[in-house]
């Protein structure tokens, strides 16, 4: 038996995530296991060689916690980039020799190879190989990926009427990749119970913020009394307005947080003044990563041309113009509302407002910023003319 590695397409990381042994259960809708790896084991990097900018590890396979378990002392390979550069969908950081490592794999003509995409595209938990030498990359370590394979290899061996009680436990854990993987199983069983399961726990408050936003995402899939509810919007508004420690499990939390509340405006679930608000509490909350808060601005310039409420117009238009006043030169706010600006199609009245203020203003720079602003508005109106 020979083994390989498959170098996969260019890295974007997606943290859905669809483990194997998903297969071990029935009640999955059709073909989903078509996109999960095979094979998950944990690996220690033997020896390394550098080809050119490339560094090709051996791995030692020491556990297999899915897949044939005459995969132990079996030695695969795969391929990472020199230093921290990633360059045509190898990995970064480079391997070394010794790193311990949780591994997916698959099999092709009996070679295994290292496989952290799915046939579909999407990768699953493992990237980077989660190895111990790096301390985080997003979501993702060592210690996480590890507990999530332990918890597929008990999955495994645990008597199928216990496996729904299994996952439920995992819902609130602590482990962003714990109770991802069980609210996604728990989705792609099916069951209306499991579903009501999951609103009770999102209502009341006991995931993590990062738990949250998967728990929504998959009751917006599965449960159309979830997309307009009363529920939805508190948790929302809790969203923007809770104040809580920033890591790199948050700062994911928070885009998700935000691409969510937006899907949910686009497609009618919330009103447009409900939005604004939600926006408007984004940017306002300085605990927020800064740059979710400029994502607030962009979408609220993203509406401004669209919304039917006249009172909201306005009101965007104050914001946007308070932070281009208020906030510092080096803002990032600053930056991003005065690029958004630029995508408005303001009023005869908006624009005469800003000469106004154009004329009240003694910062040179900050009066630059609003007469480009202007001359930027008039022009579009000539063309659209």
């Amino acid at each position: 038996m020979q083994y390989m590695n498959r170098q996969p397409p260019f890295i974007t990381i997606i943290i859905f995530l669809l483990f194997p042994f998903v297969q071990c259960c029935g009640a999955l809708p059709e073909g989903a296991d078509r996109i999960l790896p095979q094979i998950i084991v944990q690996g220690k990097v033997i020896s390394i060689e550098h080809e050119g900018i490339f560094v090709k590890g051996k791995i030692k396979i020491l556990h297999v916690y899915k897949g044939p378990k005459n995969l132990i002392d079996k030695v695969f390979t795969a391929r990472s980039c020199e230093g921290e550069t990633d360059a045509k969908g190898d990995f970064t950081p480079e391997f070394k020799k010794g790193e311990m490592g949780i591994w997916p794999l698959d099999v092709y003509k009996k070679d295994i190879y290292y496989s952290p995409y799915s046939d579909s595209g999407g990768s699953v938990p493992f990237l980077y190989s989660a190895a111990r030498s790096v301390a985080e990359y997003g979501i993702i370590t060592y210690d996480r990926a590890k507990e999530v394979a332990e918890a597929i290899e008990k999955f495994d061996k645990i008597h199928k009427g216990r496996k729904v009680d299994f996952l439920k436990k995992f819902v609130n854990s602590k482990n962003p990749l714990l109770s991802d993987f069980a609210v996604r199983f728990l989705g792609l069983i099916g069951n209306e119970e499991n579903f009501k399961f999951l609103r009770k726990e999102i209502t009341l408050g006991r995931p993590s913020f990062y738990g949250e936003t998967v728990i929504d995402k998959i009751l917006t899939e599965n449960s159309p009394s979830w997309s307009k509810s009363e529920d939805r919007k508190k948790v929302f508004k809790k969203w923007v307005t809770q104040k809580i420690p920033i890591d790199s499990t948050v700062k994911i939390a928070y885009r998700n947080a935000f691409q969510q509340i937006w899907k949910a405006f686009k497609k009618g679930c919330i009103k447009e003044r409900d939005f604004y608000i939600l926006s408007k509490s984004g940017i306002e909350n300085e605990t927020i990563p800064i740059y979710s808060r400029s994502g607030c601005i962009s979408s609220l310039s993203s509406i401004y041309n669209t919304v039917t409420d006249k009172d909201i117009k306005t009101e965007i238009f104050n914001k946007i113009i308070l932070i281009i006043i208020k906030e510092s030169e080096e803002s990032k706010l600053k930056s991003g509302a005065i690029y958004s600006i630029r995508y408005m199609s303001l009023s005869n009245e908006e624009i005469k407002r800003l000469k106004e203020l154009s004329k009240e203003i003694t910062d040179e720079k900050l009066k630059k910023i609003i007469d480009k602003i202007i001359k930027t508005n008039m022009a579009n109106k000539v063309k659209d003319e």
